[in-house]
């Protein structure tokens, strides 16, 4: 016995934006667990603040431990764009993406899910478009 099928209803097609998507960037700590946001493009820096020096970085890493993890004040730079890369800035005690030390002043693409390591200060990348 064939029973009649129920009408599907077509989905409307869904509009694209005008404008492109801003890329939605967050660094996870892993301990303490805590999400930092990096809002719209353009390029963050990471580090550590220090009242004697000029250097205030856009994502203050001392709260959550940087200095005891041995975060630079200025430890790297996160580019956001088209692309999201990472470039260490000659840190002291170095820069790595999944346990692999990066070379200073050399960028890296990050993919979404990569461990970034500032000193011993671990952190996940989780991208969204």
């Amino acid at each position: 016995m064939n029973q009649p099928q129920p009408a599907v209803e077509p989905r409307p097609p869904r509009a694209l934006p005008d404008e492109p998507i801003q890329p939605s960037v967050t660094l996870v700590c892993l301990s303490p667990e805590k999400k930092l946001l990096l809002e719209g493009e353009g390029d963050f820096l990471i580090g550590r603040f220090d009242e004697s020096q000029a250097i205030q970085p856009d994502i203050d890493l001392t709260p959550l431990g940087g200095y005891e993890a041995g975060v630079s004040r200025a430890h790297a730079k996160i580019q956001v764009g088209e692309e999201v890369r990472i470039t260490d800035l000659g840190s002291v005690n170095g820069t790595r993406i999944n346990n692999v030390k990066i070379i200073p002043h050399k960028s890296y693409i990050l993919s979404h899910g990569d461990i970034l390591t500032f000193g011993k200060l671990k952190m996940r990348i989780e991208l969204f478009r």
